[in-house]
């Protein structure tokens, strides 16, 4: 990334700067809320990080990566929401852009699957979606690939 003189180019760095810079509240708005931004950052990585390094591993086809996805850790994240409109509090966060990004990716390699078997994860996906919707339909989204052109499993 670069803005002006000023240039960064690891992803997680690149999100809080851009969230610093235009919408601090995307990161928090108290310490606690700040607190539970990290920690969920930290686990969509995770999260994304299991399925995504399948996609680069020689041999690897979508109906491998599609079984890991809907035996993965989704259960968790849709039992958590069950109870919560956004993750962190009552207004958007970084991780629930993150999850947004995540499901985008799993409802590709699952067909669907993923927002079948955990609805509110498809409602979820929906309600960003709609916050960004503009966005999403302007000429500056990018809805493919999900992974480097070299990857075995993308959605080029």
């Amino acid at each position: 990334m670069i803005h002006g003189d000023f240039k960064l180019t690891e992803s997680e760095a690149i999100l809080r700067y851009i969230a610093n810079t235009w919408n601090p509240d995307l990161l928090g708005k108290t310490t606690a809320d700040k607190s539970k931004v990290d920690m969920l950052i930290g686990v969509f990585k995770d999260l994304k990080s299991g399925i995504t390094s399948g996609c680069y591993t020689a041999g690897t086809t979508k109906d491998d990566l599609k079984t890991k996805v809907l035996e993965g850790k989704c259960s968790e994240v849709s039992a958590y929401l069950s109870d919560h409109k956004f993750l962190v509090a009552d207004y958007t966060t970084l991780p629930d852009i993150l999850l947004w990004e995540i499901l985008d990716m799993f409802n590709w390699i699952s067909d669907n699957e993923i927002t079948k078997k955990y609805p509110n994860l498809g409602e979820f996906h929906d309600r960003i979606s709609a916050k960004f919707a503009d966005y999403l339909k302007g000429d500056k989204f990018i809805a493919a690939p999900f992974n480097a052109p070299f990857a075995v499993v993308n959605n080029i």
